[in-house]
């Protein structure tokens, strides 16, 4: 079983592809800062695309987990997709709140 968008929003209301639906969500959501945060070296200058190369190990993995199992996808996987950085962010948001 794919698990779609319409499975996501079912599930747990996350509405692939509308950011600020998922802003309104989760407080203080910013892909650039979701990603920054990710990276082993924090200082390094973003590039229009965000690859997974340069992420710590343990998000490295999620990013796999998400675009393998969760949500494949037949475009590149080595590439960070903002839907990615929602479900990281939501995550953690949840492992903190915990």
């Amino acid at each position: 079983m794919i698990i779609d968008a319409a499975v996501w929003k079912a599930v747990v209301g996350l509405d692939m592809g509308g950011v600020r639906k998922f802003e309104e969500f989760a407080d203080g959501y910013s892909k650039k800062h979701t990603y920054k945060g990710m990276l082993l070296d924090q200082t390094r200058n973003l590039r229009n695309r965000l690859g997974v190369y340069g992420l710590i190990v343990e998000d490295k993995m999620l990013v796999y987990l998400i675009t393998y199992i969760l949500a494949p996808r037949s475009s590149n996987d080595a590439q960070v997709t903002d839907d990615d950085l929602q479900i990281i962010y939501g995550l953690k948001l949840g492992i903190q709140m915990n």
